[in-house]
């Protein structure tokens, strides 16, 4: 059996946390400081004070949705994080958000971070929020956390980590309060209680719990929205949406007629219609049935949430920002921020300009106040972006190589047209995961090479000549992490090998005066074999 996890004493250790990080209205100088963020991976929208209020995982919107203007709101304005996941506003004008390790409580321009840490004194992800007045009920991934708005200007008042049959501490994803009922939507199942006397709650007997082993209606354990529409329970799971129906002791879900399998993100209640947000589009329920809705001006489909106003549909895409429109016409609202917020590379050039790597969402250049996408057949994910000192980028790439951009031209370097080198698994899968240039050479982590030669040089010169190093030159292992260069010197940092330092003399494509030197921890008194970073100094 795995080790049993206590309550009570994960109950105090966020109390006292929560304490020794009292709340406070946070005032950071961050002058000097820009976020640039993305907020491409849309959470969750909602309405109020007659704009848009769009939260994402690179900060929080407020769009008129009249003219399209927008403010980004970001952690350098006072927030704490831009990682968010939920906002509401309640009957006091305070607005709460849900985000990374913090409930956040706004009001009059300040921002006040609740901290929420878990039993290895770690943040704790925050994914939604219900208002009952009194207190806000905070999903996290762990559990339930009930907030108390009022005493000692907020605190944790108590934590749920058991709910029904449902296994423990699971991920709460949506919460539903209708009257003194409490619904939670979680990764392992459906439940609900009485909430009129929350210290019951703390027993796992006082929750109704629902998963697909009992009812295989729901397609899936794991939960991800429940609304009530109607005096009747919705539930979205990470199959299908379905209603529950309550017989006399007869308890049924039955399936909506939407496409099968299908992730349901979130149900809004809009008028007369539950909107479902999928990530495979949105689906219109109401009395008369249950309608799909092609977009075919919106690109994959993969819906977040989303709202109507004044007969213009707004919907925040997962990982594609937001869109708006009428009769299945949308346009993208574009906020210039960074293509996604998992950034693995920056560069820059003499002149200011900025390039980006960012892993699935490819390369983008900055110039001045807008980021762009940098054009290039970028099917696999970027690793890495450097500059040369002739002004040409070059973008190493997951998966595909390696990628020159000179004078908008983009020109790619594999394992035909160069000394890259695939992984053993596909000679056509070229890993580059780490560059390095000096005035006329360019340096090339090629991971997991199958030749068994991780270091490529190419000739800036003439870059149809490249030459390889591995195996035979000393270097006893093809996972590289990162290498640098210094005179006549480059330097390797590998996954389980140490460092490796190897002269190459005033000519690299002549190994006749080659060393290598390996630096271990065994050896040299590095701290550990595993070097994710190498780096020279200007000496």
């Amino acid at each position: 059996m795995g080790n049993k996890k206590d309550p009570l004493k994960l109950f105090l250790l966020i109390f006292i946390l929560l304490l020794i990080f009292a709340p406070g209205t946070y005032s950071i100088d961050m002058s000097g400081w820009s976020s640039m963020t993305s907020t491409a991976q849309v959470r969750y929208i909602d309405y109020f004070d007659d704009s848009l209020q769009v939260v994402s995982s690179g900060g929080w919107l407020k769009i008129d949705p009249v003219s399209g203007n927008f403010i980004k709101i970001t952690n350098t304005d006072g927030s704490g994080t831009s990682d968010l996941h939920y906002i509401l506003k309640d009957d006091d004008d305070v607005v709460w958000l849900a985000g990374c390790g913090r409930l956040i409580k706004y009001r009059d321009g300040r921002y006040t971070p609740y901290l929420f840490f878990d039993r290895d004194n770690n943040l704790m992800t925050l994914y939604t929020i219900a208002d009952d007045g009194e207190y806000l009920w905070v999903g996290t991934g762990a559990g339930l956390a009930l907030f108390s708005k009022e005493a000692n200007g907020g605190q944790i008042e108590d934590f749920y980590f058991r709910f029904g049959n449902l296994s423990p501490e699971p991920k709460i994803n949506d919460i539903e309060i209708s009257g003194d009922t409490v619904w939670i939507a979680s990764s392992t199942g459906l439940a609900v209680a009485d909430k009129s006397d929350p210290n019951l709650l703390k027993s796992f007997a006082n929750w109704t719990s629902f998963d697909s082993d009992g009812f295989p209606e729901l397609g899936d354990d794991r939960i991800g929205a429940v609304a009530y529409f109607h005096d009747t329970v919705f539930v979205g799971s990470s199959k299908n949406a379905s209603r529950l129906t309550i017989d006399g002791l007869d308890t049924s879900f039955v399936k909506l007629p939407t496409r099968e399998p299908i992730s349901v993100r979130h149900m809004i209640v809009e008028g007369d219609s539950l909107i479902i947000y999928t990530a495979g589009g949105f689906f219109v329920h109401s009395e008369s049935g249950t309608a799909g809705n092609v977009t075919p001006t919106i690109p994959g489909n993969n819906f977040a949430a989303g709202r109507v106003i004044g007969g213009e549909h707004w919907v925040g895409l997962q990982d594609g920002g937001v869109y708006f429109g009428t009769d299945n016409i949308y346009q993208k609202l574009e906020d210039g921020g960074l293509p996604g917020n998992y950034i693995t590379s920056l560069a820059s050039r003499g002149d200011g300009i900025v390039a980006g790597a960012f892993n699935i969402d490819g390369a983008a250049m900055f110039d001045s106040d807008l980021w762009s996408d940098i054009d290039g057949d970028f099917r696999d994910w970027t690793t890495t972006v450097l500059y040369d000192n002739r002004d040409n980028l070059w973008v190493g790439l997951w998966g595909y190589g390696l990628y020159r951009i000179a004078n908008g031209t983009a020109v790619n370097f594999d394992e035909n047209n160069s000394s890259l080198r695939g992984v053993s698994e596909g000679p056509a899968y070229v890993v580059v995961n780490n560059l390095a240039a000096d005035s006329r050479y360019l340096y090339v982590c090629n991971y997991r090479a199958l030749d068994g030669n991780p270091v490529s040089i190419f000739d800036l010169d003439n870059t149809g000549n490249s030459i390889s190093f591995g195996m035979a030159d000393g270097i006893a292992t093809d996972r590289v992490a990162s290498i640098d260069v210094f005179g006549n010197v480059f330097i390797l940092g590998t996954e389980s090998k140490g460092v490796y330092y190897y002269y190459f003399g005033p000519d690299p494509f002549d190994k006749t005066d080659d060393s290598v030197a390996n630096l271990r921890e065994d050896t040299d008194w590095l701290s550990s074999n595993t070097v994710n970073v190498v780096r020279f100094d200007n000496r």
